[in-house]
């Protein structure tokens, strides 16, 4: 207890536990006074007290606060199924505007905090023979904080997530607005209305599914833009002497006009029109 005065609010419980701690240790330590048996006998007493005090006022109160039934452990297995976190996994997937690094970080650090979990229904028991739970020996090195920041972490977790959401929303709105010449081309009828409804609500829709994801990401690309000429880029290279040619001619020659559109370009922000002579 001493050593972990941190966790002691108990002072007046622990100023008794002193005291009848230095009682025995004034008849154990004197010769006489043990040999005597009238003053002797108050020892099993004090004891049993101290063992009382001790269970039931300081090690069973602090280890269920501190790492045992009264924190909120399920916190831990079930913010991974509320609409915030799967919502969030969505959001994170549009990672050419998101940075996910500080919520994997805190995810991790949720998920490590089950090992200071300690539910021992045996603990009373074991206390009779033990000073600590053979379980998780708390306290282990209380010194660093991380018994009185448990409970605020755990109590914290759905707000937590709400703050992330509400920072990747703010953020992904102020992108799409960055973007948004590029809707033009997004192939998709029904993620252009959804995105044009964003850029005129200023906010996100409810219902988020892995297309519109998907073409949101196709938004933040940098699209390239290719005008072909109809005559010099296609005509020209498929009839190159103005001649009747072979079908495997033609394929030859649209082969040659695809290697060199997609040359040193990636095909999935390569958008093409013609340009009209």
């Amino acid at each position: 207890l001493k050593k972990n005065k941190t966790l002691v609010a108990e002072t007046g419980r622990l100023k008794q536990l002193g005291a009848i701690k230095h009682d025995m240790e004034a008849i154990c330590s004197d010769a006489e006074k043990f040999l005597d048996r009238s003053c002797r006998n108050p020892i099993k007493g004090k004891i049993d007290q101290f063992k009382k005090i001790y269970i039931y006022d300081f090690y069973l109160p602090l280890h269920d606060t501190c790492v045992g039934k009264k924190l909120n452990w399920k916190k831990l297995d079930t913010y991974t199924g509320t609409g915030t976190f799967c919502r969030l996994n969505l959001l994170k997937k549009l990672h050419q505007c998101i940075s996910a690094t500080r919520l994997n970080s805190k995810i991790a650090r949720w998920q490590d905090l089950n090992k200071y979990k300690c539910i021992n229904p045996f603990l009373e028991d074991q206390l009779e023979h033990s000073v600590k739970c053979s379980k998780c020996s708390f306290p282990d090195n209380p010194e660093d904080g991380k018994y009185a920041n448990l409970k605020k972490e755990l109590e914290s977790i759905d707000e937590t997530l709400e703050k992330f959401l509400l920072e990747f929303e703010d953020k992904i709105i102020k992108e799409i607005r960055q973007y948004r010449d590029n809707i033009q081309y997004i192939d998709n009828d029904d993620s252009k209305r959804i995105i044009a409804g964003i850029l005129e609500k200023k906010q996100l829709p409810d219902s988020l599914d892995s297309r519109l994801i998907k073409d949101i990401n196709q938004l933040f690309r940098e699209i390239d833009v290719i005008e072909l000429s109809v005559r010099k880029d296609i005509i020209e290279k498929i009839f190159p002497d103005g001649e009747m040619i072979r079908f495997e001619d033609l394929q030859k020659a649209f082969a040659t006009i695809q290697s060199d559109i997609i040359k040193n370009r990636d095909k999935e922000s390569i958008r093409i029109k013609l340009k009209l002579d």
